[in-house]
C-alpha cells in the first residue's frame, strides 16, 4: 500500500526527477521526494517489524517467516527505482550487503553507481560484477580505488 500511495502522490513525477538531478538545493521538488521518502519509510519499518517478529519466534513463527518472505518479494518486485535505491541502503546499513550481492537485484548497479560515489558502494559495486561474470569492468573499480585519495 504504501509503494502505491508513493506513487499517487508523485504522480507527475516530480519527486523522482528530483532524486534523479541528485536532489539540487532549494528545488520546489523535493516536497514531492520527501512524501514518497515518508511512504518508503513506512515499507521499510514495516520489513523491520517482520524482521523481529521473525527473530522472536514463537508457535507461528512458520506463518511468519511466511509474511516476511512475502513482504521482501513485494519490496523487490516494484517497479520504482526510487524505493529500490532507498531499500537497498537500508539493507547494506543492516548488514545484508553480501545477501544483496547474491540477489544481484535489477537496479542495484544504478545504486552502487549513483551519487555521492563512497568507498563503500565501490567496494560493493566491484564484487557486484565479479559474481555477475564481468571481470574488466570490476577490474576497473578496483582501479578507480586505488586511484582514490580515501
Amino acid at each position: 500500500m504504501p509503494l502505491y500511495c508513493a506513487q499517487v502522490f508523485d504522480a507527475d513525477q516530480q519527486g523522482a526527477e528530483y532524486w534523479a538531478a541528485g536532489c539540487p538545493a532549494n528545488d520546489p521538488r523535493a516536497e514531492f521526494w520527501k512524501r514518497r521518502s515518508h511512504c518508503y519509510d513506512l515499507v521499510l519499518d514495516s520489513l523491520s517489524n517482520f524482521e523481529e517478529l521473525a527473530k522472536a519466534g514463537s508457535s507461528t513463527s512458520d506463518d511468519l517467516e511466511a509474511a516476511r518472505t512475502h513482504a521482501y518479494s513485494l519490496a523487490f518486485a516494484s517497479e520504482d527505482e526510487m524505493f529500490h535505491s532507498t531499500l537497498y541502503e537500508w539493507l547494506i546499513e543492516r548488514g545484508l550487503a553480501d545477501e544483496l550481492l547474491e540477489m544481484r537485484p535489477v537496479y542495484l548497479e544504478a545504486h552502487l553507481r549513483r551519487e555521492p560515489i563512497t568507498v563503500q558502494k565501490y567496494q560493493l559495486l566491484w564484487q557486484f560484477y565479479v559474481k555477475d561474470g564481468q571481470p574488466l569492468r570490476a577490474a576497473e573499480v578496483l582501479g578507480a580505488l586505488a586511484d582514490s585519495t580515501e
